[in-house]
């Protein structure tokens, strides 16, 4: 396929201005010529590229044309540097990161990289579950992500497991789980999550309500298995006695009129059992949305709720106390995966080094156990 490099320059400046009319002032061309290129590649790709909307967006062909436009902005650019000729401030690398790896020790490796490449770094902050779109989409050269499947056109390479506890102040876990992290306990203990996708808190009571379910469940199981002790010992037939003189019959009664059916009960509901207890209901606590990772540790330290923190992050206070772990021993582990362009660029290459030579020394890697 014959894009020329001019018309994927357009595509990429059409996308960053968000207009036809802002990439024509940006390349200093006209609107008209602008719209020539779109639709010529449109042509030559055989599917619509952009949606005309305000700003505009790539459809799903549009986000493979802008991937192999930023792609090749990048091989300009590490000629142009090869050859003196590039930006006296640097390249500008996007890369999508999740909030919790900021807070800890992905800026210290940028900081590394800025000083050995030279290059400028602008950080996108993604759900580590959701950041590979954005690589998808060609707005990233790479992301630090949960998904270990490659995205077209990328490489990906798990670089450490990083590991959630399960905190909260010690005046808080004294309130609320004095007897024990239940479930009856979590059904009424404040939690705090980082925002709507955050789902490091579910995955924790839904684990304690599945322990709780599997030892009532033993439980159960164990009283159904015990002997039956109800039954009375055999004792020795008593002797026959002598059969009763017949007596004379009973004069014949009228027959007793026919009672009606007792009415059928009602079936027990869905999701309750036949015995009419109610099934276990879905634990929803009461909660707090923080969306700032230092802020959300300030908050789980402050007493406003529980909940789960990179180790990294609260190893310290665990330390000293201003902390305690719900539950020891109960860890969630989150595989990092790098994932990036798969293209030779000397900038992308040792950044790609920096971050998982610094992730070796802040995460476990052993991978996920």
């Amino acid at each position: 396929m014959d894009l020329p490099v001019e018309h994927l320059a357009t595509f990429a400046a059409i996308v960053d201005e968000g207009s036809f009319e802002g990439a024509a002032r940006r390349l200093h061309i006209t609107p008209s010529a602008v719209s020539q290129r779109v639709r010529a590649m449109e042509q030559r790709v055989g599917s619509v590229l952009l949606r005309r909307t305000r700003p505009v967006e790539p459809t799903a062909a549009g986000s493979a044309v802008l991937r192999a436009a930023r792609q090749v902005e990048r091989v300009l650019d590490d000629v142009a540097d090869e050859l003196g000729q590039g930006p006296s401030g640097g390249t500008l690398i996007p890369v999508v990161v999740n909030a919790d790896s900021l807070a800890t020790w992905f800026v210290p490796a940028l900081a590394r990289a800025a000083r050995e490449t030279g290059a400028r770094f602008e950080v996108v902050r993604s759900d580590e579950t959701l950041s590979t779109e954005r690589l998808r989409s060609g707005e990233v050269m790479a992301a630090l992500t949960a998904t270990a499947e490659a995205v077209p056109g990328c490489t990906s390479t798990l670089i450490g497991v990083d590991r959630y506890l399960a905190v909260a102040a010690p005046g808080f876990t004294a309130a609320h789980f004095g007897d024990g992290v239940t479930a009856a306990a979590l059904a009424t203990a404040p939690v705090i999550e980082f925002d709507r996708h955050d789902m490091f808190q579910r995955r924790f009571i839904d684990r304690i309500a599945a322990g709780h379910a599997e030892a009532r469940d033993h439980a159960a199981s164990d009283r159904s298995a015990a002997p039956d002790r109800s039954a009375a010992p055999d004792c020795p037939a008593a002797p026959n006695r002598p059969a009763a003189p017949d007596r004379p019959a009973a004069p014949d009664r009228p027959a007793a009129p026919d009672r009606p059916a007792a009415p059928d009960r009602p079936a027990a509901p869905a999701g309750e059992p036949a015995g009419g207890g109610p099934a276990d209901a879905r634990i929803e606590p009461p909660r707090h949305f923080v969306p700032s990772s230092a802020e959300f540790a300030t908050a789980i330290e402050l007493g406003m709720g529980w909940g789960m923190l990179p180790r990294l992050q609260c190893a310290e206070a665990l330390a000293r106390g201003r902390l305690v772990e719900l539950m020891p021993g109960s860890a969630f582990e989150l595989p990092l995966y790098w994932q990036r362009w798969n293209l030779r660029s000397p900038v992308l290459d040792r950044l790609s080094a920096i971050i998982a030579e610094d992730a070796a020394l802040a995460l476990d890697v052993g991978g996920a156990r």
